[in-house]
């Protein structure tokens, strides 16, 4: 079985904690650990942020197919600005090295036409006039598939996800934490 990232993270947490792998933490969650990480990376300081991981399942039932429709507008939109202003910059820069005329010959002597050329403006008006037709299909066809995850959910439980849950504790977690810590490696020795 191979590790995944939440396990490496995890791991990490657990190596630099001094507790016992898998320790229960003070709710009496299933898995937690405790590292401390000095503020901004620098050599530690008199405050010390102690962090707590722990792995949580959460399971995924339902999608909202207007808010699936909202943000496939908005990113599809923004995707289509994108892909016609670099193509405009890109058409731009190979119109000035000579390249669609090189292209243009090579179209020629490949099927033997007297005559080609692209047309630049047509070129941007269909992409213009693709994206007002793409974007909203697109859109819509994403808020489907939403509502027939929706469905589907129904049948199969939703989709589990396995999250890791990173947590800051405040000043009197911290203590406890440390002196937790400490008891348990003095229990440790003991034996």
């Amino acid at each position: 079985m191979s590790r995944t990232s939440a396990d490496r993270v995890l791991s990490e947490f657990e190596g630099d904690s001094g507790l016992p792998a898998g320790a229960a933490d003070a709710e009496g969650g299933p898995r937690a650990s405790q590292s401390t990480v000095s503020a901004g990376g620098r050599e530690p300081a008199e405050e010390t942020l102690v962090l707590r991981a722990r792995r949580v399942d959460r399971v995924v039932l339902r999608l909202d197919a207007l808010s699936v429709l909202k943000v496939a507008l908005v990113f599809g939109t923004c995707a289509w600005i994108v892909v016609v202003v670099a193509g405009v910059v890109i058409w731009n820069a190979a119109a000035m090295l000579e390249v669609t005329a090189k292209i243009e010959g090579f179209i020629e002597d490949l099927f033997g036409l007297e005559r080609f050329e692209f047309r630049p403006t047509e070129m941007l008006r269909g992409a213009l006039l693709g994206g007002v037709v793409a974007v909203p299909l697109g859109s819509l066809f994403a808020a489907i598939m939403a509502a027939l995850f929706n469905l589907v959910s129904e049948l199969v439980g939703g989709v589990h996800l396995e999250v890791l849950e990173v947590e800051a504790l405040g000043r009197a977690e911290t203590a406890r934490v440390e002196s937790h810590a400490h008891d348990s490696g003095s229990s440790a020795a003991a034996s």
